[in-house]
C-alpha cells in the first residue's frame, strides 16, 4: 500500500522531473535570432536618430539657452512635425523623447499659461498641457541618470523619457526571456524584454516563466534540505531560533516594498540582484512566501520531537497561521495595489464602499478567507498533515497559472468554481478513512485550490502575467546634481518668460 508519505515523495519526485524537462526543452530552442533582431532594431534605431536628428536636436538645445527669441509655439511644433524622437544632444549623449501622454498628477508647480514643472518617476520635467487632464513631456531635466527605459519593445513596463550615452554596447543576456544593453561601463541601460510575439512564442515565453519557477523550486530544495539536516544536529532553543529567522527574513523580503525606491536601487539592488526579477514583483511575493515555507515545512517534519517537547506542535501550529495570514493578506493587499482604490470627485463614504470595484473585493475576500479557513478545519478529517496541506496550496497555485496560461474564463465560471468547492469538499470528507482513495483525495483537494487561486487572479491576470515575466527593477542608479537642477529651472523659467 502506497502511504501519504510515501506518495507525497512521489509527486515531489514527479514535478522535479517535469521542470527538468522544462529546462531540457528551453535548452533545446534557440532565442538567439529573436533576441538578437530586437537589440538590433534598437541598434539600428538609436544609430538612425543619431546621425539624423543630431543636427535638429542641437538647434533645440541651443535655442532653449541661447536664443531667447525662440518662441514656446515654435518650439513645440519643431519637435511635434519633424516626429523626432530625440530632441537634445550634448556632451555627446543623446536625449530621447517619447510622445506618450501622462495622466495630471504629481504638478509641482503651474501657471495660467498651460505650462508647468512636472514631476515623474525619474526626475523632473517641462510640461505644457494638450487637454483638460493630459501632459506632453517636452524637457527633460537637465541631470544625468542611469537606468532602464520603457518603450515600443518593453511590453507592460512603464514609458519614461531617458538618455543612452554614446558608449553603448548592444549585448544580450543569458536569461532566455530578457535582454539588457549595457554602457562600457557594464551598467545596463535598457532591457527589453521578449513578449512581443506569436501565440506559438508566447506559450513557449510562459514555459520559459515555469522554468524559472521550476529553477527556484530545485535551488530551495537543495538548500532547505541541507539547513533541515543542520537543524538535526541543533539543540530545540536553536531550531526554534532558526524558524524565527525564517520569518523574519520573509518579513523582510515583504517589506522591501515599503522601502525608499532610493535604498532599493543602491543596498537592495546590489546584493539581490539575482533574485529582484523574481521577488520584486507584487504577485510573486506570495509564491515566494508560500514556496519558502512550504518547503521549510515539508523537509522540517523530518525532524522528530521527543514526546517531552510537544509544545513545540504550538509553534508549528503557530507557523501555518502564519502562512494563512500570509496568503490571505498579500492575495487582497495584491488586488488592492492593482485595483488602484481611490475615493473619485464624485464618491461619498457610502457610494465609495458600494462600488462595484470594491463590492467586487468584498466578494473576493469572502472566498479567500472561506476558503483557507474550511481547508484547515478539515485537515483533521483527510488525515493531511501540515505539510501536505501546504504542499496542496503550493502546487495548486502552480497549477491555476498554467491554467491561464492558456484559457480566459468568464464570469460564469465563479459560481462554477463555489458549487465544485462543495462538491469536492463533500468528496474528501466521505473519502477521507479509506485509505485506497489517497491519490483521489490529493487530485480533488489540488484541483479544488487551483480552481479557487483561479477565481483570486481572474481580473487581473494579465498585469500578474507580465510582473511573472521576469520583469527587471526600472531604475538602478540616480545621479542628482543640484548644480544642473539650478540651471534646469532657470531654462525652464526663462521659456516661459520668452513665451
Amino acid at each position: 500500500m502506497i502511504t501519504i508519505d510515501k506518495f507525497v515523495k512521489r509527486y515531489f519526485i514527479a514535478a522535479a522531473s517535469f521542470f527538468v524537462l522544462f529546462v531540457l526543452f528551453a535548452k533545446l530552442h534557440n532565442y538567439s535570432e529573436e533576441k538578437n533582431s530586437i537589440v538590433k532594431k534598437m541598434q539600428e534605431e538609436y544609430n538612425y536618430q543619431h546621425s539624423a536628428f543630431s543636427k535638429t536636436a542641437t538647434n533645440i538645445f541651443q535655442a532653449l539657452q541661447i536664443d531667447s527669441l525662440l518662441r514656446w509655439d515654435n518650439l513645440s511644433t519643431l519637435i511635434n512635425d519633424k516626429n523626432v524622437g530625440c530632441y537634445i544632444l550634448k556632451n555627446d549623449s543623446l536625449w530621447f523623447w517619447n510622445k506618450n501622454e501622462i495622466s495630471l498628477q504629481n504638478i509641482a508647480w503651474i501657471d495660467d499659461d498651460n505650462t508647468g514643472i512636472y514631476h515623474f518617476e525619474h526626475g523632473w520635467y517641462f510640461g505644457y498641457r494638450k487637454s483638460e487632464q493630459k501632459w506632453k513631456i517636452v524637457l527633460y531635466k537637465i541631470i544625468q541618470y542611469d537606468y532602464s527605459i520603457s518603450n515600443q519593445y518593453l511590453q507592460g513596463g512603464e514609458e519614461s523619457t531617458g538618455y543612452y550615452e554614446t558608449n553603448i554596447s548592444f549585448s544580450v543576456d543569458t536569461l532566455a526571456t530578457f535582454s539588457t544593453i549595457k554602457n562600457n561601463e557594464g551598467k545596463a541601460v535598457v532591457g527589453i524584454i521578449h513578449t512581443k510575439q506569436t501565440r506559438s512564442r508566447t506559450t513557449t515565453t510562459n514555459v520559459l516563466f515555469y522554468l524559472w519557477l521550476g529553477g527556484w523550486l530545485f535551488i530551495e530544495l537543495i538548500v532547505l534540505r541541507l539547513y533541515v539536516i543542520l537543524l538535526l544536529r541543533l539543540k530545540i532553543y536553536w531550531r526554534i531560533t532558526f524558524v524565527f529567522l525564517d520569518i523574519v527574513f520573509l518579513l523582510l523580503i515583504i517589506g522591501q516594498w515599503f522601502i525608499p525606491d532610493i535604498l532599493l536601487n543602491t543596498f537592495w539592488f546590489e546584493y539581490w540582484h539575482p533574485i529582484l526579477p523574481f521577488i520584486n514583483s507584487r504577485g510573486m511575493v506570495v509564491l515566494f512566501v508560500s514556496m519558502f515555507l512550504i518547503m521549510t515545512f515539508y523537509f522540517g517534519k523530518t525532524i522528530k520531537i521527543p514526546p517531552k517537547q510537544q509544545e513545540i506542535r504550538k509553534i508549528e501550529v503557530f507557523c501555518v497561521s502564519f502562512v494563512q495570514f500570509l496568503l490571505i493578506f498579500f492575495i487582497l493587499f495584491v488586488f488592492y495595489r492593482f485595483y488602484g482604490f481611490t475615493l473619485k470627485p464624485h464618491d461619498n463614504a457610502i457610494g465609495f464602499l458600494f462600488r462595484r470595484d470594491i463590492i467586487e473585493l468584498y466578494s473576493v475576500s469572502g472566498l479567500v478567507i472561506s476558503f483557507f479557513l474550511l481547508q484547515y478545519v478539515l485537515l483533521k478529517a483527510l488525515y493531511v498533515n501540515t505539510m501536505q496541506y501546504l504542499s496542496f496550496v503550493f502546487y495548486s497555485l502552480i497549477f491555476s497559472l498554467l491554467f491561464f496560461s492558456f484559457i480566459k474564463l468568464p464570469p460564469l465560471f465563479y459560481v462554477a468554481v463555489f458549487l465544485t468547492q462543495i462538491l469536492f469538499l463533500l468528496i474528501l470528507k466521505f473519502t477521507a478513512r479509506d485509505p485506497n482513495f489517497i491519490f483521489l483525495r490529493y487530485l480533488l483537494l489540488t484541483v479544488l485550490m487551483a480552481l479557487t487561486f483561479s477565481v483570486i487572479i481572474n481580473n487581473r491576470y494579465s498585469i500578474l502575467k507580465n510582473e511573472f515575466q521576469l520583469q527587471i527593477v526600472h531604475q538602478l542608479t540616480v545621479n542628482r546634481d543640484k548644480k544642473l537642477e539650478r540651471k534646469f529651472y532657470s531654462v525652464a523659467e526663462k521659456v516661459k518668460n520668452d513665451k
